[in-house]
């Protein structure tokens, strides 16, 4: 633990499992919390060398604190108190670590990469900005129809996971590449069929022990309107609550359709994230 200022002080941890140690009542504090960090959680498990592009920090006081945890090729996490992002910019230059990947609440990400520029100059623009949503109540929702991926429909869901790549990521995924992502993870999804061919499709992805989330939200152009999504996401929120977890998604704010069908099923808004890319 080093001094900064006063009682501010930070710590740089040469491995996950001591950050988790430290933090882990922060991060588990309640529901929401879990959510928020989720990605803090399952990146700091991989997290096993401190060198320019792998790190973690933390950063408190007596009232406030800032976890920064960095390992590739995942973005760089900050979560905490945007109050304290002087210092983080002043302790990532002094070490050389290396940032151009962030994922944070919109506030915090903002003041970071702004404190950070300051000093080591660059640029940095959005490259996302969602919002997290968590379901509060299912609305009751007609179903029938919507049912679990099987098997030997690997091949459709495949080409439906490239246009979803495609148009919503704006990445090109090859049917090999999409094959081989979905090959042990068939199960997770749920689709909705006109004609035996899948036209609509949602999955589950990051079940933790009290929560999951909902991704890969899809329907075929041509399908769009009949409220086939509707039925299929609220299919897999009946899978997770099943299984006594809640379930949470991100939207997309530039999609106020998808915004409207969630909420419409019960989910309401926890914060903001948002993505950037920093170019030194």
């Amino acid at each position: 633990m080093k001094i900064l200022k006063d009682t501010t002080t930070y710590k740089i941890y040469t491995e996950g499992s001591s950050f988790l140690k430290d933090w882990s009542p922060v991060l588990n504090k309640d529901i929401n919390s879990q959510i928020q960090t989720t990605f803090f959680i399952l990146n700091a498990n991989h997290y096993h060398r401190l060198d320019k592009r792998n790190y973690a920090i933390s950063i408190e006081n007596e009232k406030q604190y800032l976890l920064i945890l960095k390992c590739e090729p995942y973005n760089a996490l900050v979560y905490g108190s945007f109050e304290l992002v002087d210092f983080a910019a002043s302790i990532l230059i002094e070490h050389h670590f290396i940032v151009d990947k962030i994922l944070a609440e919109e506030k915090v990400g903002n003041s970071f990469l702004e404190a950070y520029q300051k000093r080591a100059g660059g640029q940095y623009h959005l490259v996302h900005s969602m919002q997290i949503l968590v379901l509060s109540e299912l609305t009751k929702v007609d179903t029938k129809g919507a049912s679990i991926c099987k098997p030997e429909d690997l091949d459709i869901l495949a080409q439906m996971n490239k246009s979803f790549y495609k148009e919503a990521l704006h990445q090109e995924l090859s049917i090999e590449e999409a094959k081989k992502n979905l090959k042990d993870n068939v199960k997770n999804f749920f689709v909705y069929k006109v004609n035996e061919a899948i036209v609509s499709m949602a999955s589950i992805v990051r079940g933790m022990e009290g929560h999951s989330c909902i991704s890969h939200v899809y329907t075929l152009p041509d399908y769009r309107g009949y409220g086939y999504a509707k039925k299929v996401v609220a299919r897999t929120c009946e899978e997770i609550l099943k299984n006594k977890k809640i379930p949470y998604l991100f939207v997309d704010n530039a999609n106020p359709i998808a915004y409207h069908i969630y909420t419409s099923l019960g989910f309401s808004y926890l914060i903001d994230q948002a993505e950037y890319q920093y170019i030194k």
